[in-house]
């Protein structure tokens, strides 16, 4: 089918197949090339959850110890930092 979208070939190895296998459960009646898209957008929502999930508990640690380093802590550090 023509398209302008970037196409890309994969083949399945074993460990593809065994991903494509584990997931048919959970999308019954699709087929192998179906599930493996089905499987790069839950593998993008897991990803995209877990970075939002990251970003939230740095917000929600932050500024919880003050005083934990010394005034000018990190200009010291990056003395030794090449240039």
């Amino acid at each position: 089918m023509p398209t302008t979208r970037q196409r890309h070939f994969l083949t399945e190895t074993d460990d593809i197949a065994q991903a494509i296998d584990a997931a048919a459960a959970r999308f019954p009646g699709q087929s192998r090339s179906d599930i493996l898209r089905q499987l790069v957008r839950v593998g993008a929502e897991a990803i995209a959850y877990e970075h939002d999930a990251h970003s939230r508990a740095v917000v929600e640690h932050a500024g919880r110890h003050p005083g934990l380093f010394a005034a000018g802590y990190l200009e010291e550090l990056r003395e030794d930092w090449p240039e």
